[in-house]
């Protein structure tokens, strides 16, 4: 069973110290969850306990760190409801991005010449808007 689900042993966990497989394997995926998700940040998009084995869950918490580090970019102080973790590609999380800014700024649609993808912050955007 190691040898399936921890070959080179790096989690620490051994097989024999459980009575069943469930439990080991329990252990095992909470050993991977301290080691790629100690703060649990990921929990609501990677669940550990869905995952046959520790590269497709590091796989999908990289892939989730990756998506909020588009948020840090993008949205750091979270005025936006716009999740990064909801859209595969940043480019897609970026146009739902920058609608949340026209909706919030122009909900009217009265500034037809500003458009927020032609702006690399919602800050720049909201001056633009203001300077009309």
């Amino acid at each position: 069973m190691a040898e399936k689900y921890n070959p080179k042993n790096q989690f620490h966990v051994n097989q024999y110290d459980y009575l069943s497989c469930k439990e080991y394997l329990a252990t095992l995926k909470e050993k991977w969850q301290e080691y790629e998700d100690p703060e649990c940040e990921f929990e609501g998009y990677v669940d550990v306990s869905k995952y046959s084995n520790y590269n497709d869950y590091a796989y999908d918490v990289d892939t989730y760190r990756t998506r909020l580090e588009w948020h840090d970019e993008w949205d750091c102080d979270c005025e936006f409801d716009v999740n990064p973790c909801d859209f595969e590609y940043e480019e897609y999380y970026i146009k739902a991005l920058k609608s949340a800014w026209k909706n919030k700024y122009d909900p009217n649609n009265e500034h037809t010449n500003v458009d927020p993808c032609d702006y690399n912050s919602v800050e720049e955007y909201h001056k633009a808007l203001m300077d009309e």
